[in-house]
């Protein structure tokens, strides 16, 4: 994973850009073999005139997908190196789960979760088809009372 540093409006130290390197490789260390490149930018955006000013734009070149961009502003530069390190990790572990889930299922996950789709929504189809392979259940009363009993128990249960 390689990073390259650049500022805008201000000199970069070489605490500033250990410490970029250091959050990043600490927060991305999971998907490192993933990730080809990252652009960091750091800016200045009001100059001397102070608040909530200081940018960190993160750019990452990952292996077969889109490049990722990552922006947050904060009032103190390391607050946002480290703001923006932290979504980043986010951003690209969801990006690599959903392809994962996508390849295992042969289906797109499901937006937000929601079942119905991907991995969850097989899962809750085989629950629903076994629900409605099951006699009714006046059908499985009427046979325990008779004296007849089911060959198992539970969901999966065989009755007669």
């Amino acid at each position: 994973m390689l990073i390259a540093t650049n500022t805008h409006g201000f000199q970069l130290t070489d605490a500033l850009r250990e410490h970029v390197e250091r959050r990043l490789r600490f927060a991305l260390d999971r998907s490192g073999q993933r990730i080809r490149r990252i652009l960091v930018r750091l800016s200045d955006v009001n100059g001397p005139r102070g608040g909530k000013d200081k940018r960190c734009q993160l750019q990452l070149s990952l292996e077969q997908s889109p490049k990722l961009i990552i922006e947050e502003t904060q009032s103190d530069l390391y607050a946002a190196v480290d703001r923006a390190a932290r979504r980043a990790a986010v951003s690209v572990a969801r990006r690599f789960s959903r392809k994962r889930a996508h390849r295992r299922d042969g289906s797109a996950p499901g937006k937000n979760g929601i079942a119905g789709e991907g991995e969850r929504g097989s899962a809750l189809m085989k629950r629903i088809m076994l629900l409605l392979s099951r006699p009714p259940l006046e059908k499985r009363n009427a046979a325990l009372e008779a004296g007849g009993k089911g060959t198992g128990t539970g969901m999966g249960a065989q009755w007669n």
